[in-house]
């Protein structure tokens, strides 16, 4: 199972959700980590390094910062992108096919709920 880093933004009650039917979820909180305040390209290189994809909810600048890390041929762990505007049984349900399903997701932006 991969490895993941929850951006300062991302949603605690619903990463919660899914960790309770996931209790194996190896995942990290940008907060512990110091990276509370970190810029984008920074929380992106720190994934890369500890080969953790990152979820969040960041759709203004996460993506593009992470497209360019892939154009520019640097490590790019992966990034889940979730529009937390969505009814939450069905980002629980997509976020479980995700994070059982995928074994890499090396230079991979998927958004959910899936499209």
């Amino acid at each position: 199972m991969l490895r993941y880093l929850a951006d300062h933004n991302f949603n605690q009650p619903l990463l919660d959700a899914v960790i309770a039917r996931c209790p194996d979820l190896d995942v990290r909180l940008c907060r512990d980590e110091g990276l509370a305040a970190a810029e984008d390209p920074l929380v992106l290189a720190w994934a890369a390094d500890n080969h953790r994809a990152i979820l969040t909810h960041d759709v203004n600048t996460m993506p593009g910062f992470a497209a360019q890390r892939i154009k520019s041929g640097q490590l790019m762990a992966g990034l889940v992108e979730v529009d937390d505007d969505q009814p939450w049984s069905i980002l629980i349900e997509d976020l479980m096919l995700v994070v059982t399903c995928y074994e890499n997701m090396d230079d991979l932006i998927v958004f959910v709920p899936l499209r």
